[in-house]
This record gives structure tokens, C-alpha cells and sequence, in this order.
């Protein structure tokens, strides 16, 4: 599942840049990717694109889609963005590891760009030099429920 960035209030998922990006993601990946279009401000509050990308990750977590069922491997769902958009899939990790339940997906991998819309109370790592571990967070329960946020 991908998020875009854009300062939470411009750009979209189907905006030339991004729609490229996500093509371009699942052709070399050989994944399936979800891309979230969430609403913007000014016209709805901050709040309502965490709710968004919420919903977007209940929805792949279900597989109720079929094309979804058919396609999906919820043991290998990953969870990506930038700027913004990392900020959003970084919330929306910490949420699932609340204990909130999701229906099929035992484990997140979170992968999500750190810029200024973490803010201060949360910071950011240093940047990883090549070679080095993946910046990428784990979010494993054995109920699917997500219980922890490892990195």
C-alpha cells in the first residue's frame, strides 16, 4: 500500500507523477500496489488522511475484493509513503500495533520517508548509509492484530 506525499494538501493518487511511481513500483517489484487517494486539507483536517489510509489497509487486509483475494499475499504487506505520506503510513502502523485488529494481515513492513511532518516529539534516525539495515519497520502478531512496532 502507498501513500503520496505532498504536504497533505496537494497532489493525488492519480496525479501523473504518482500513478507513474506506483507502475513503475509494481512493475520492478513485482508487487501488487495499492495506491491511497486521501482527502486534503484545507478542505478536511489532518486527522481525516490517517482515517483514509486507515480504511485503505482494512480494505486490503480483508482480501473482500476478489481481484484482491486472488492476487494478495497478506503475509507479505508493506506499507509505504512519502513525506506526507510517510507521515501517514507511519500513523497508521503505530495504529494496527494498538491492538486494533486487522482481518488477514499477520505482518506489516513499513517503509516510510522521514522528512519535517514527524514533527519533534517523534524524530527521525539518521539516514542509513548503502550496505547497512533496511529502514524498515516490522509489525508482527501472531493474531493479526499487531501487537508490537519492532524496527
Amino acid at each position: 500500500m502507498y501513500v503520496h506525499g505532498r504536504s497533505f494538501c496537494t497532489e493525488s493518487a492519480f496525479c501523473r507523477t504518482y500513478h507513474n511511481y506506483a507502475r513503475s513500483l509494481a512493475a520492478r517489484a513485482g508487487a501488487l500496489v495499492v495506491s491511497v487517494e486521501y482527502r486534503l486539507a484545507p478542505e478536511h483536517t489532518v486527522p481525516m488522511a490517517y482515517d483514509d489510509a486507515w480504511a485503505a489497509l482494512q480494505w486490503v487486509a480483508s482480501l473482500s475484493d476478489p481481484w484482491l483475494s486472488y492476487l494478495a499475499d497478506p503475509g507479505r504487506t508493506f506499507l509505504a509513503g512519502d513525506s506526507a505520506g510517510g507521515n501517514i503510513v507511519y500513523n497508521t502502523a503505530v495504529r494496527a500495533a494498538t491492538g486494533v485488529a486487522l482481518a488477514t494481515t499477520s505482518t506489516l513492513r513499513v517503509l516510510s520517508s522521514c522528512n519535517h511532518t514527524f514533527g519533534e516529539t517523534i524524530g527521525c534516525p539518521a539516514p542509513r548509509k548503502s550496505g547497512t539495515a533496511s529502514p524498515c519497520l516490522l509489525l508482527r502478531s501472531s493474531t493479526g492484530s499487531g501487537r508490537s512496532l519492532r524496527q
